[in-house]
C-alpha cells in the first residue's frame, strides 16, 4: 500500500492518525455537506469525512494513487475518486452550482490549490452573492 510522494506532483501524505483526527474534526461538518477533497492521497481523511456527510467528492491527481485510494474506499457508498489535478477541475461546473451545503477540504501543505480556489472563492461570491458557494475553505 505504500506509495512514495512524487516532488512533481507536491505530494505529501499525512500519517499521523492523531492530527487526522484533530484535522477533520476542525471541519466542523454537517450530515448535508457536500465535500471537495483535494489531495486525497491513501484516503485517510476521506474515510474520517465521509460518514460524517452526504458526499466527498476525493480528487486525487495520481493515477497509481487513485487506484489505491479506490481499494481504501471500497466500502463507501458516498465517495466518488476523481482522478484530476485541481488546477483543471471545473470548479463551478461540477462542484459549485450543484449542491447548497458544500465545503473544500485541503490537506496539510496543498498551497498551489489554496491559491486557486480562493480566486475562484472571490470570484463565486461576486457573481452569486452570500449563500450560494461554499461557506468555507476547511484548511
Amino acid at each position: 500500500m505504500h506509495i512514495k510522494p512524487k516532488k512533481r506532483l507536491g505530494q505529501n501524505f499525512l500519517t499521523d492518525k492523531n492530527i487526522q483526527r484533530k484535522l477533520v474534526a476542525s471541519y466542523n461538518l454537517k450530515t448535508l455537506d457536500h465535500i471537495l477533497e483535494i489531495g486525497a492521497g491513501y484516503g485517510e481523511l476521506t474515510k474520517l469525512i465521509a460518514p460524517n456527510v452526504a458526499f466527498v467528492y476525493a480528487l486525487e491527481i495520481d493515477p497509481e494513487l487513485c487506484k489505491t485510494l479506490r481499494d481504501n474506499t471500497k466500502g463507501y457508498s458516498n465517495i466518488e475518486i476523481i482522478n484530476q489535478d485541481i488546477l483543471r477541475f471545473d470548479l463551478e461546473k461540477y462542484f459549485i452550482r450543484r449542491f447548497k451545503n458544500k465545503k473544500i477540504a485541503f490537506p496539510p501543505l496543498a498551497g498551489s490549490a489554496i491559491g486557486v480556489i480562493g480566486d475562484d472563492f472571490r470570484r463565486f461570491s461576486q457573481w452569486y452573492g452570500k449563500g450560494s458557494y461554499p461557506e468555507g475553505i476547511d484548511l
